[in-house]
């Protein structure tokens, strides 16, 4: 399987930042674990950081 090129990563991140991600920054301590769980997995595969650690 062809890895997707920057452009359409970037579109993706972009996506996500501006949609889910964004509406868990407006939740902040109200995030349910579950989602911030999801959410550290997403973030973790557009930025290669371990999804534990950005769950915190």
């Amino acid at each position: 399987m062809d890895s997707p090129d920057a452009a359409t990563v970037f579109e993706a991140a972009r996506e996500f930042a501006g949609t889910e991600y964004l509406v868990a920054l407006h939740q902040g301590s109200a995030l349910p674990a579950e989602r911030r769980g999801a959410l550290a997995d997403r973030l973790a595969a557009f930025t290669g950081l371990p999804a534990g650690d950005i769950a915190g």
